[in-house]
């Protein structure tokens, strides 16, 4: 039997390269204590953390926004600092990340998603980096 072309060639480069996406990521999700009463600090540090999603490729791009503070004094900032991280289209996981989960990437940041988003190439996740 001979094969056919297209079960013996190579993967499409859009399949296997991905230089719109060019960064990976795990999502994870806050594991909430089952104690009550006086616990330690429970807040986003990875420990309390459970990953739900790795190996995700993604955009991750830098979105300045001009925002006028509401005092108006003068030392305030005058931008505020946004991210957005772009999923192609067709990952199931994409419509499971939910606000507040935290999205690492392969550079060591951390993003709190706070908005969400389909496109008809994918999900838009509007975040903020998590600072220590």
């Amino acid at each position: 039997m001979t094969e056919r072309p297209w079960e013996t060639a190579a993967a499409a480069p859009w399949l296997t390269a991905q230089p719109l996406y060019d960064r990976v990521i795990s999502v994870r999700r806050l594991v909430k204590p089952a104690a009550v009463g006086a616990l330690p600090y429970s807040g986003t540090v990875p420990k309390n953390e459970a990953v739900i999603f790795s190996g995700l490729a993604a955009s991750i791009q830098f979105q300045p926004r001009r925002d006028r503070p509401l005092a108006t004094v003068p030392t305030d900032a005058v931008s505020v600092a946004q991210w957005h991280i772009y999923l192609a289209a067709g990952l199931a996981a994409a419509g499971q990340i939910v606000e507040r989960d935290v999205i690492a990437d392969d550079l060591g940041r951390r993003f709190e998603v706070f908005a969400s988003w389909p496109t008809s190439l994918g999900w838009v996740f509007a975040v903020q980096l998590l600072e220590a």
